[in-house]
């Protein structure tokens, strides 16, 4: 049972983002910046303490120890989850072989909105890549950073990220020939 909440979790996490492929629209030379894979202390590829670290000293998240860590039953992943405080809602921290991963900031709809957060992001990045009522994708050749409806930021590791969907997908081929191989033997 265990096992079937952390895969739907890393799936719920992931599922807005699998389906985009494409790369951002080449902006006017120097008028906006690249998408970085941080948030204040938190950057993407940080490994476990230093997370627990940036979040502890970090006055925008309520981190509370190793309370918060919760793991899958991959013995490579796990998930920091914690409350934030202000206009973060909740955070999670996903890792993958000891690096992070994914960043997501659960915001509180009470204190900020998404159109506050999808102008800063235009301002910062320009238009969108990717857009769908739903979201907005922003992309650069290391990070996918996404603002999702009603009010969800999260910031991948494009890498890891395109890497564990295609690990998912054999995953799911192998299941698909192992059920069709013990069907045949009827």
């Amino acid at each position: 049972m265990r096992r079937i909440l952390s895969l739907s979790l890393f799936l719920i996490l992931l599922s807005p983002l699998s389906s985009q492929e494409g790369e951002s629209p080449p902006a006017e030379e120097g008028s906006y910046e690249t998408v970085r894979g941080e948030y204040r202390s938190l950057t993407l590829g940080m490994g476990v303490e230093e997370a627990k670290d940036a979040l502890k000293s970090d006055s925008y998240f309520a981190y509370r120890g190793d309370v918060d860590v919760t793991m899958f039953n991959n013995p490579n992943e796990n998930i920091i989850d914690c409350r934030g405080t202000g206009f973060i809602d909740r955070a999670w921290l996903q890792f993958r072989e000891g690096k992070l991963f994914i960043i997501v900031l659960q915001m509180d709809p009470q204190r900020i909105d998404y159109f506050t957060i999808y102008s800063q992001l235009t301002g910062k990045y320009g238009e969108p890549a990717d857009m769908t009522p739903q979201y907005a994708a922003w992309y650069s050749e290391d990070t996918i950073l996404s603002l999702e409806y009603p009010l969800t930021v999260k910031y991948l590791d494009r890498i890891s990220f395109e890497a564990s969907l295609e690990e998912s997908r054999v995953r799911e081929s192998f299941r698909e020939t192992s059920r069709k191989d013990f069907a045949g033997e009827f």
